[in-house]
């Protein structure tokens, strides 16, 4: 069995339930249906209280594990894992315990306990990779085939939370507004102060499902990394998948298997220019055999044989 100790998110219970392991995979969400739990479980998780392990105990109520060393945890890094590792790997004796960090390394006093406790760790991200000592595993996604929609509403197409990056986007949504070309920007605030004069701000995120929908009504995505972030992000997979053009910040991506100059714009803070001809223009198909190196197959054959 495959005990997937994951980060509550709508694309991963996506994903596990189309993957061809699905048999195999016991899924775990952090995710709890109460507002004043997940109030009391905030609180508690941050503070300097003991006893965190309750939480633990209650997600994995009726999931207990049978001992067996063929058997592998895949435990993201979501805070409530993270601050139990020590006793999650107790629960699930003589299971091989891997370790999947699916943002930039935040807290590196963490990290020695993770080591200590799980048999591998991976990344997505190359430069924690080398920074620690982590193996790496480029992010992945699960999406169905593209929709071959002829209304396309949106020129471009960006999605997130701010991250200290909506200076940078402002800047991108201005020059597009000069330039005629129609971009929608849903930006999720970090915090209740945060303002934009040029951008509507949004309180909630929206749907995964909703995301893909808007992917599809757009000629292309916008994908502006966090500053320190290398990896892939979710933005530049559903590119790939959805054969969306992708304008981006990662020059990184001029290194992976995917990458055609036809199909990929980079931009940085000090060059602002966004090609019309390049938005409209042709997306060139990447072979099915690299795409399938991003599915999240291919990730868990991975993790759970490397």
């Amino acid at each position: 069995m495959i005990y997937i100790l994951h980060s509550g998110a709508e694309l991963i219970e996506d994903a596990i339930k189309h993957s061809k392991y699905k048999d195999r995979i016991v899924p775990i969400s952090p995710k709890l249906n109460s507002k004043v739990l997940r109030a009391l479980r905030k609180i508690h998780i941050h503070s300097n209280l003991k006893s965190k392990k309750i939480w633990v105990d209650f997600l994995l109520k009726n999931k207990e594990p049978t001992n067996s060393n063929q058997n592998t945890v895949i435990i993201f890094d979501a805070p409530i894992w993270i601050k139990n590792i020590e006793y999650i790997v107790s629960r699930f004796k003589d299971f091989r315990i891997v370790f999947w960090f699916w943002n930039i390394v935040k807290d590196q006093n963490t990290i020695s306990a993770i080591k200590k406790s799980c048999n591998n760790i991976y990344t997505f991200d190359k430069n924690d990779a080398e920074k620690h000592q982590f193996k790496y595993h480029p992010q992945f996604t699960w999406i169905d085939k593209p929709v071959n929609s002829s209304i396309i509403e949106n020129d471009i197409f960006f999605v997130g939370r701010n991250k200290g990056r909506l200076a940078f986007l402002e800047k991108i949504y201005k020059i597009c507004t000069d330039k005629e070309i129609k971009a929608k920007f849903y930006i999720v605030k970090d915090d209740k102060k945060d303002f934009s004069k040029t951008i509507e701000l949004k309180d909630e995120p929206i749907t995964y499902n909703d995301v893909i929908q808007e992917i599809n009504r757009s000629k292309c995505i916008l994908d502006i990394n966090q500053s320190g972030q290398s990896g892939l992000t979710l933005r530049a997979l559903e590119a790939l998948f959805l054969k969306k053009k992708l304008i981006t910040n990662n020059k990184d991506l001029v290194n992976y298997d995917f990458f055609k100059a036809e199909n990929i714009q980079f931009l940085d803070e000090k060059s602002f220019f966004i090609n019309r001809r390049f938005i409209d223009g042709k997306f060139l198909d990447v072979k099915s055999e690299i795409v399938e190196n991003y599915t999240v197959d291919h990730w868990i054959e991975t993790l759970i044989n490397g």
